[in-house]
């Protein structure tokens, strides 16, 4: 045979082998029960296919009901197949290969060939219930490709290498996407999967330089081997609760990545999972990791500090791999108690002058929220060279441990110097809040706070966080 054929366990009965092979023609069946068979091979120079519905073996009528991964791998003088309603389903990467075929190959059931030379959008007819791997593999000038809702299943490398694709839409009907699905889809910019997927499998979104971000679902309970590897332009990443782990290299190399957050369902992180995401200046790791693999943050030379949603002692329980800081730059490890410096006696230091912008109880203006509304609007004084513009300013400053207000600063500005300046101003007059607290003690805490400028008839003008 041209090729190696994947061996499969034999189901055998006291009377019957059921993986016997028999060629009729160019075509090989495998029998794979009393009435059925698959089509599991075709010579190389074969140049036309009409399968019937049944075939006819010793005697024996058997009814078709599957074509078999790589049937026509590279059967390059292939130009016509006819596909009868029997077949319920085509191997991955049957018609891989098949350069001289001009028209999509599918049957009602199942995508399984897309010409190479495919330009523009295509929709799949609704009637198909799976997209075989491999069946838009390479098709470098399609530009979109709409899936319907009938659709269950996306085979590994089914759209691997469209290097033209900028958009797909995964209907909520699709519950599993192949191995490098879309892998090296490097126009690929935005990306939708439905609650319906569970596993995001391995190499899915491999090399998909120009995706910028992705929201998983929280149907999603693992993020695999290489699952977003090489996603230079993906800047933020929504991981959800129901994932349990991330795989070897999932997020290896997105060099954009600037912060992600862990949510507490992870369990573990494998091995380089983040290695070279050199953008990446902060991560939170929830106390429910209870495995940290070799050189999970290799090559992030902007990560100094890990944040820990745990205490010192959970920190230490964490099983980790004797080189898990391979090729990290990370120094300090921020839990909730103590800043542990990371030496190889992993030293403590007391979080004495740590600021923080999450803490168990957080800062509060005397008398609460509609208190501070109110002294804001009754002190405010509006900037007569400004009661014509009205602007929005965002400030943020430090609520220190006895409640007094440090370190006021203009993050947004409203466009006015003199607004902002005001803003600045009536926050330094506020009485002294009640402090963040944080295990018990008072720490201090950034907050944020915008203040509105209206405008009004009247010289002086309100304002409202």
């Amino acid at each position: 045979m041209k090729k190696l054929l994947t061996i499969i366990a034999l189901a055998i009965s006291a009377m019957t082998v059921m993986a016997e092979e028999f060629k009729i023609g160019k075509l090989t069946f495998e029998i794979t029960s009393p009435t059925e068979v698959r089509l599991s091979d075709a010579a190389d120079d074969i140049t036309t296919v009409n399968l019937d519905k049944t075939i006819d073996y010793q005697g024996k009528m058997y009814m078709v009901t599957s074509i078999g991964d790589r049937a026509f791998y590279y059967c390059s003088s292939l130009t016509s197949v006819t596909i009868p309603n029997s077949v319920t389903s085509i191997g991955d990467f049957a018609f891989f290969g098949c350069e001289s075929l001009s028209s999509p190959i599918y049957n009602i059931h199942c995508f399984a060939f897309m010409p190479t030379s495919y330009s523009g959008a295509y929709t799949i007819p609704n009637s198909i219930k799976q997209i075989a791997g491999g069946a838009f593999w390479d098709c470098s000038s399609m530009k979109s490709v709409t899936i319907p809702n009938s659709v269950t299943s996306i085979g590994g490398g089914a759209f691997s290498n469209c290097s033209s694709l900028t958009s797909v839409t995964i209907p909520n009907s699709v519950m599993s996407i192949g191995d490098c699905a879309f892998s090296d889809c490097s126009s690929l910019t935005s990306v939708t999967i439905p609650n319906s997927v569970t596993s995001i499998g391995y190499g899915a979104f491999w090399g998909c330089s120009s995706l910028t971000s992705v929201t998983i679902p929280n149907s999603v309970t693992n993020i695999g081997y290489k699952a977003f590897s090489g996603c230079t332009g993906l800047t933020s990443i929504t991981i959800p609760n129901s994932v349990t782990s991330i795989g070897y290299w999932a997020f290896e190399d997105c060099s954009s990545l600037t912060s992600i957050a862990i949510p507490n369902s992870v369990t573990s992180i494998a091995g380089l999972a983040f290695e070279d995401c050199s953008s990446l200046t902060s991560v939170t790791i929830p106390n429910s990791v209870t495995w940290i693999g070799t050189g999970a943050f290799s090559g992030c030379e902007a990560l100094t500090k890990l944040n820990y949603n745990g205490m010192q002692a959970q920190w230490k329980q964490i099983e980790k791999d004797g080189d898990w800081m391979e090729g990290s730059s990370v120094e300090l490890i921020h839990c909730l108690d103590v800043m542990i410096v990371m030496t190889k006696e992993d030293d403590i230091v007391e979080l004495e002058d740590e600021i923080f912008m999450i803490v168990e109880t957080m800062p509060e203006f005397p008398g609460g929220q509609q208190a501070m509304m109110k002294f804001i609007a009754e002190n405010v004084q509006y900037p007569a060279n400004a009661m014509e513009k009205g602007g929005r300013v965002v400030c943020q400053f430090v609520v220190e441990k006895d409640g007094h207000i440090g370190d006021i600063q203009v993050v947004r500005t409203s466009g006015d110097a003199s607004l902002d300046k005001e803003a600045v101003r009536v926050i330094g007059t506020m009485p002294k809040w009640k402090p963040g607290i944080q295990l018990g003690k008072p720490v201090r805490v950034t907050f944020t706070l915008p203040i509105n400028f209206k405008l009004s008839d009247e010289p002086k003008e309100s304002t409202k966080p």
